[in-house]
């Protein structure tokens, strides 16, 4: 049976054991988004009650997102009972606090949170409730291209996607480092680092100076890799090890162990991370520059490609943002001196071409002004 409360559409369902008793319902489902910081959009959840009949058990329930403009459904919290989270005594209302808090958003995105669940008797989950659509507030922007230097550890920053001179120049590091880019303290602008002989050296601004952060991570010969793995908001270390295809991700930028570790690709291909689907966390991919081919995963786990595609070609060197600010990271590779960038991760020609650096210099690309 459903039923409109405030107008949050509730359901409820009946235990077979118990014709005519309610088993487990819920209060409405409230949620709306905000903006904590530039560029970054939370979901809050409202606290909410599931009223457990007499005689039955809560198995389970779950707390799911869904993005209206791409229908993907994300689970937000998953209660499994156990130890930690003992099931929920019949004949009482349950308050699970710990589901009241935010969540990772895309902002300029239009969501609806919904609450599924189950007792004891229930093979399936059932729907407790959703709310009424809502939507996070929008940023406009997007990233924008730069190069480094490997000869000498020079930048070159552009805060539009066309040719013309830097808009920031500055030098940091040592010859033969590799770039590395994110927004490290999570305020809406992605800052500069280098990765050198398995250390990080992380810069909190776009300017001359010494590292904010250092890291040891990883080997010397891997290729430093940068996202937002959990969607807290800030950017955090990763490497990838070509020769073997493994990928290593840390949730906090300091030393310690992988957080996770996973594989993907065949020996020579190239590390890239970004946003794929627009879910609000950054998962990884490879590029193959022997053929121009990708791989991209939306999840941060060994297993096939979601995303396959060519792009680019042979020698070309890979770069991933979200040009077009609709929350969803795409391709693009930079060929000699010139940049070619896709609006979509589809097979196609470039939706936006630039010049800028020179042919031995290294892609990357942020929101260098932060301006969202």
């Amino acid at each position: 049976m459903m039923f409109l409360i405030g107008g949050v559409l509730i359901a409820q369902f009946k235990p077979q054991s118990m014709p005519g008793v309610l088993a487990v319902y819920a209060s409405p489902i409230q949620a709306s988004c905000y903006q904590p910081k530039p560029y970054q959009c939370r979901i809050h959840v409202e606290p909410f009650t599931i009223n457990i009949a007499s005689g039955t058990r809560l198995a389970q329930f779950q707390l799911t997102a869904t993005r209206i403009s791409t229908g993907v459904q994300t689970t937000i919290y998953d209660f499994r009972p156990d130890q930690s989270n003992p099931v929920p005594y019949s004949g009482t209302v349950y308050t699970p606090s710990q589901v009241a808090k935010d969540f990772a958003a895309t902002c300029g995105q239009t969501y609806t949170v919904g609450l599924l669940g189950k007792d004891t008797g229930d093979i399936n989950m059932f729907s407790l409730g959703t709310t009424g659509q809502f939507t996070c507030p929008a940023v406009f922007g997007g990233d924008t291209v730069g190069v480094f230097r490997p000869t000498n550890g020079k930048l070159f920053l552009r805060n539009t996607n066309s040719t013309g001179i830097a808009n920031i120049a500055i030098s940091y590091g040592l010859p033969g480092d590799y770039p590395i880019v994110g927004d490290w303290d999570g305020n809406g602008t992605a800052t500069i680092g280098i990765y050198r002989n398995g250390k990080f050296y992380l810069r909190n601004s776009n300017t001359l100076g010494i590292a904010d952060i250092v890291i040891t991570f990883g080997t010397p010969g891997d290729q430093p890799v940068a996202g937002d793995w959990n969607g807290d908001g800030i950017d955090t270390i990763g490497v990838y090890h070509s020769s073997t295809g493994q990928f290593k991700l840390r949730n906090t930028n300091s030393t310690g162990a992988a957080d996770m570790t996973f594989t993907l690709g065949s020996p020579g291909d190239v590390g890239i991370a970004g946003d794929w689907n627009g879910d609000g966390l950054d998962t990884t991919g490879v590029f193959r520059p022997s053929n121009g081919r990708l791989f991209l995963k939306n999840a941060n786990t060994t297993g096939i490609a979601d995303i396959m595609l060519t792009y680019g070609l042979p020698g070309d060197k890979p770069i991933t943002g979200d040009w077009d600010n609709d929350g969803v990271d795409t391709i693009g590779v930079y060929r000699g001196n010139k940049f070619f960038l896709r609006n979509s991760n589809t097979n196609g020609f470039a939706d936006i071409t630039l010049d800028l650096g020179v042919a031995a210099d290294m892609p990357i690309t942020g929101n260098w002004n932060g301006i969202p």
